[in-house]
């Protein structure tokens, strides 16, 4: 079973399963990561890591500034 990692920690190219969010995370940064689709569940695919971290969920486009993308758990997929 793949261990939980940070968002930020995810290779390009690659799809990870959200897992949760940092321990120590503001309740308003939740409620906007939830609110952008960042669902526990939900697998997203890091479609790259440089300059931002850009993720596709479903069919939408996200960038995410990388302490944004650190407060993120995921699992990576197979």
């Amino acid at each position: 079973m793949p261990s939980t990692q940070l968002l930020s920690n995810i290779p390009a190219h690659s799809d990870a399963r959200v897992v949760g969010f940092a321990a120590d995370i503001e309740e308003g940064l939740r409620e906007r990561l939830l609110a952008y689709g960042l669902i526990p569940g939900q697998i997203v695919r890091v479609m790259a890591q440089r300059p931002l971290t850009l993720l596709q969920i479903d069919y939408t486009e996200l960038a995410l500034e990388k302490e944004l993308a650190a407060c993120v758990l995921v699992k990576k997929q197979a």
